[in-house]
């Protein structure tokens, strides 16, 4: 294989997919990159036995084949490289790259014929938002989720998906976010936390108005952009029955209105002086709002915004 591509559209390939590699298994092609170059385009694959994430680039192809690398080395390797373009050639056991008056071989790390398929989906409708909306309801919510991997059903964002609209809602048992309108008849998946941080890295990059096409299978949601994809199952379990949570809480008692930065500011800053034994801020709403901390041992902090 022999081809040519740019340095940085390599690079910010790698980092849209990396992701999808496994932080630790046994599997050699868990923690790889699969490069294949063919015609006009180099497809960078990543997974991790569960989740595939793709990204196609323009290359210069001389002669079309497939490696397996190691997806840190890679990474780490091109990083360092000053120079615009990268000239690529080998076979796939050992490929070089060459780069002005650089010189670097990397060997597979697992052979090409072994590497994983990409996971079928079939025939289901997609939705497209665009990528500041979606973007906006996965970050939005995504704090509120749990942390604990053993709560499966809840360490996720619970998405409904339908034809102009998307809900996201997620919880950790003592916080519940519920971002975007109400959707009727859509399609729901619970969003693992992995591809939700991933969908959200390389949504923040991209033009907020290009539109982000979302399909759900029975077992898998794909979210899809340009030449990047990202695939996983979604998380099988029951989502808590939120709906009754908010109807509980009746109208609101107060709203806050200004600048949501002002806010979020006053909250970090009032937040260096919460106590340890019971971290947080107290919020006080009225015809201005005021956010205060204290802890005896260090001192108190009062904002009004």
């Amino acid at each position: 294989m022999k081809f040519q591509v740019d340095t940085q559209q390599l690079y910010d390939a790698i980092v849209s997919v990396i992701g999808a590699c496994a932080k630790r298994s046994p599997a050699p092609f868990a923690a790889s990159i699969r490069l294949a170059a063919s015609g006009g385009k180099l497809t960078l694959s990543a997974t991790d036995g569960e989740t595939w994430a793709e990204r196609s680039i323009v290359s210069a192809t001389d002669d079309a084949g497939s490696i397996v690398l190691d997806a840190q080395r890679l990474a780490a390797t091109v990083k360092t490289i000053a120079a615009p373009v990268l000239n690529f050639s080998g076979d796939e056991d050992s490929i070089t790259i060459k780069a002005g008056g650089a010189k670097f071989t990397l060997m597979s790390s697992t052979r090409v014929q072994d590497y994983p398929a990409r996971p079928e989906f079939g025939d289901v409708k997609s939705h497209a938002y665009p990528a500041a909306a979606l973007e906006f309801g996965l970050k939005a919510a995504r704090p509120c989720m749990s942390t604990e991997s053993s709560r499966y059903a809840i360490h996720g964002v619970l998405a409904v998906f339908g034809d102009q609209k998307i809900r996201t809602v997620a919880t950790d048992g003592r916080r519940l976010a519920v971002v975007g309108p109400n959707v009727e008849g859509g399609v729901q998946a619970i969003i693992p936390a992995n591809v939700i941080n991933e969908v959200v890295k390389v949504l923040a990059d991209i033009n907020p108005d290009d539109p982000v096409a979302v399909s759900v299978s029975d077992t898998r949601i794909v979210f899809a952009v340009g030449d990047w994809s990202i695939s996983a199952p979604h998380v099988a379990g029951q989502f808590p029955p939120y709906a009754d949570i908010v109807k509980g809480l009746g109208k609101p008692t107060a709203t806050i209105s200004g600048d949501p930065a002002a806010l979020l500011s006053a909250i970090k800053a009032a937040s260096i002086f919460a106590s340890p034994e019971a971290p947080g801020v107290t919020i006080d709403i009225g015809d201005a709002v005021q956010v205060t901390a204290s802890n005896a041992e260090v001192g108190s902090a009062e904002i009004v915004t």
